[in-house]
């Protein structure tokens, strides 16, 4: 289905976000997250601000919060009864590693969530080991937050729906709270590779869903390995479509990220762009390297509704291959 987008100066008048960004020619190749762990809860919806907005917190949970030398990504999302039974909470906590994301899972007495969650924040495996279980083979968390952004609740929704039919015994699929770029709805994390994508529509995710077909499709749809830092994600993204599947079960490690140019939080948006990031990256005993290049900076929407555009820059992979070792 084709959405229209009308201009009038600087100002998007189209309701969604998504469909702004995709007329606008938006690659989101570098945009995934890059967390150093997450926590996860599956608590209604109602009570989701009370596990991941700090200031909604118990006083307990805020010390320890202000307590942490790093704080985890904090995702709620909504209860599955399939998942969980009545009376226990679904709470996982993946930290990353050079393989990917390492999960442990839970099932947590209602009465226990507290003292779980702030020993989920804490590492205190010893106070979490008569909750933990066998974690799910994967697990797919579609973004379908509508009070963050409209078009992950309009977009995203339809997505889970059909993934959460399609899925197979051993693949959960989860309605999760907002998780980044909502200008690219609907968004997935697929974890524990930990692999982000967007733009997603029903043959794009039932691919995600089976890894099946050439993963060359699913440029224009990449997000990026969470993994690795912004602009290592152009070369692993590049590596990951000539490669294929097998590819996302190859140990993969950054060894150098040579930049030019100060670097912020929000690369992408940042007032001075990075000129070039040199980029090398060790898989399987082979080497590959390659070059991230400011390219120019354009507009896009960071929200939908009646909002101005703003800016963004572009960047593109060059020069790059394997080299002996």
């Amino acid at each position: 289905m084709h959405f229209p987008v009308v201009y009038v100066g600087t100002v998007s008048h189209y309701q969604l976000c998504a469909i702004t960004a995709r007329e606008l020619g938006e690659d989101p190749l570098g945009s995934a997250p890059a967390p150093a762990a997450v926590v996860m809860l599956a608590v209604p919806y109602a009570r989701w601000k009370h596990h991941r907005e700090v200031s909604h917190m118990s006083p307990a949970v805020q010390d320890v919060v202000r307590s942490l030398a790093s704080v985890p990504t904090l995702l709620t999302l909504m209860p599955d009864p399939d998942y969980a039974p009545a009376g226990y909470v679904f709470a996982a906590r993946l930290n990353r590693t050079y393989r990917g994301f390492h999960q442990q899972s839970f099932l947590i007495a209602e009465a226990n969530l507290e003292e779980a969650f702030i020993a989920l924040l804490q590492e205190d495996w010893d106070a979490l080991s008569p909750w933990e279980i066998e974690s799910p083979e994967r697990m797919l968390l579609v973004c379908t937050h509508g009070r963050h952004d409209s078009a992950c609740g309009k977009l995203g929704y339809p997505i889970y729906r059909h993934l959460r039919e399609q899925a197979s015994a051993g693949t959960q699929i989860w309605r999760s709270s907002h998780i980044g770029g909502h200008r690219f709805a609907p968004t997935l994390l697929d974890f524990p590779e930990g692999r982000s994508y967007g733009f997603l529509d029903q043959q794009t995710a039932e691919q995600i869903l089976w890894q099946t077909g050439g993963t060359e499709q699913l440029r224009g749809h990449l997000r990026g390995y969470m993994g690795m830092p912004a602009f290592a994600q152009f070369l692993e993204g590049e590596l990951f479509f000539q490669q294929g599947w097998s590819w996302t079960r190859t140990t993969r490690t950054l060894e150098v990220q040579a930049l030019e140019g100060e670097i912020t939080g929000k690369p992408f948006q940042q007032k001075n762009p990075v000129q070039k990031a040199h980029i090398e990256i060790c898989a399987a005993g082979r080497l590959y390297q390659g070059t991230v290049v400011y390219q120019k900076t354009g507009q896009t929407v960071m929200n939908s509704g009646i909002v101005p555009l703003v800016e963004a820059h572009h960047y593109a992979l060059q020069d790059w291959g394997e080299v002996p070792v």
